[in-house]
């Protein structure tokens, strides 16, 4: 029969804390030195037991690194939403500065044309006959 404590639950809390951002290689490296550890200071069920102690502390580790992980995104994401809201802004103010220009930019295009066009179309007046010019004087 097996007991509580070959099943790995101990009543003491062995766990050590490791930091938010510690990477999962640095865990392996952990875990592997404290497994070989275990088999020289513990009897043939606390290999058992070490090994389930590490399987925990890691499933803590990445617990935290997971919430690190969110409350980064979390900000990261909150401020692309900003960017991005800033940005369909900018975007609304360019499509209504440019709808402006090309309008302002037709109506002087019609004035001018209307100016061009009455200008070729009003009466002429009758001008004065040019003068015929003078010939050259080398010939008499």
């Amino acid at each position: 029969m097996v007991s509580d404590n070959d099943m790995g639950m101990t009543g003491g809390n062995a766990e050590e804390e490791t930091p938010m951002g510690a990477e999962s290689s640095g865990m392996e490296s952990e875990a592997a030195s404290e497994a070989a550890q275990a088999p020289k200071t513990k009897s043939r069920g606390g290999g058992r037991r070490a090994a389930l102690r590490i399987l925990r502390e890691n499933v803590d580790s990445l617990g935290k690194d997971i919430t690190s992980f969110r409350k980064t995104h979390e900000v990261s994401s909150k401020k692309l939403e900003k960017q991005v809201s800033s940005l369909r802004s900018e975007v609304a103010a360019l499509k209504s500065h440019i709808a402006k220009d090309g309008a302002r930019a037709r109506t002087k295009q019609e004035a001018l044309l209307s100016k061009i066009l009455a200008k070729m179309n009003a009466p002429k007046a009758k001008s004065q006959p040019k003068k015929k010019a003078k010939k050259s004087k080398g010939k008499k």
